[in-house]
């Protein structure tokens, strides 16, 4: 992959290493390349090198999209870059949804780290990577992604091609997350065939987890139907808060109206990556009637809930319960 390479090239001259994640780590698990369509570059830094990189994909012709670069970094998200004719770079430091253990978590990864063939990048240990791309399936989206599927197929490539199941499940419980890694196996063992071992699911097996499974599996195979759902439950600043912050046990009406009044007004700053067309102080203005036009687009979902009534509030919960589920080893 010319583009993933042309990277790794880039950030290396800087003396920065990167780990490629996900699908773009994957490519040459498939017969093709072709074979594994791939919308983003996902890339992890580390963290003392994350301006450094920010630095040199900004002097190579990429540049932020949506907010900038110090608001998304500020707020913990990975900030997202891209280039005319080119695929966007997701720019991780940390890794996001391993709780309380993450620092021991990156630690590891980079530890075990190896170089990609055939360029300068590395990339994640096989049981690392397998444990990763878990983590992103079922804690990071909740298993309600476009490309899920092809992330379940991730798993079930590594799996066949002899991943060590055994270190993948030590690593796992030690990080908490046991349960990501499991229902992620399930999942590919029922719905792909992926040859996991009887004794590594039983090692793994977490109670209740034939309920979550049947929430996954439908979040997998509706995703379409899911949209709705995630724009009622996910607000439109990016990134946004846990929804729990907002609609759980924590309610807060300070929290909320921060909240609404930074989604509402953001700094003019981050219009301007929203909005490039517009340009100059007068026609800036207009980004804000822009920017709450799409607010109202992309909460149309809200709109459904008087008339998709029980169906959308017991996918709400179905889903908020397969989340809690899956972070219960956080403590």
């Amino acid at each position: 992959m010319a583009e993933r390479e042309h990277l790794g090239a880039l950030l290396a001259d800087a003396g920065v290493s990167c780990v490629v994640l996900k699908g773009a780590a994957l490519i040459e698990e498939y017969e093709s390349a072709g074979a594994r369509p791939v919308g983003d570059i996902d890339l992890l830094v580390r963290p003392g090198d994350l301006d450094t990189a920010l630095h040199v994909l900004e002097c190579a012709g990429y540049a932020p999209h949506g907010l900038r670069a110090e608001t998304l970094v500020a707020s913990g998200a990975s900030p997202v870059l891209r280039r005319p004719g080119g695929l966007p770079v997701d720019l991780h430091w940390h890794v996001k949804g391993a709780g309380g253990r993450a620092t021991a978590a990156l630690d590891e990864l980079w530890s075990r780290a190896r170089p990609l063939s055939g360029g300068r990048c590395l990339t994640l240990d096989t049981a690392d990577l397998l444990v990763y791309t878990s983590l992103h399936l079922a804690r990071g989206h909740g298993f309600a992604t476009r490309n899920g599927i092809a992330g379940l197929v991730d798993v079930a490539l590594l799996v066949e091609h002899g991943a060590d199941l055994d270190a993948a499940a030590e690593r796992a419980g030690r990080w908490g997350l046991q349960a990501a890694l499991f229902l992620t196996l399930r999942l590919a063992a029922d719905l792909l065939g992926a040859p996991v071992t009887a004794p590594i699911l039983d090692r793994l097996e977490v109670p209740g987890w034939q309920r979550q499974a049947g929430t996954a599996a439908w979040a997998l195979l509706e995703v379409n139907a899911m949209r709705g759902l995630m724009l009622e439950l996910r607000p439109t600043l990016n990134p946004p808060p846990p929804a729990s912050g907002i609609l759980g046990e924590k309610r807060s009406l300070g929290r909320l109206a921060r909240y609404v009044g930074a989604a509402a007004f953001p700094p003019r700053e981050d219009l301007a990556l929203e909005f490039r067309g517009l340009g100059g102080s007068a026609s800036s203005l207009l980004a804000y009637p822009l920017h709450w036009g799409q607010l109202g687009v992309m909460h149309a979902g809200l709109l459904r809930r008087p008339l998709a009534g029980r169906r959308f509030s017991e996918a709400a919960r179905r889903t908020e319960d397969l989340q809690s589920w899956l972070s219960a080893e956080d403590g």
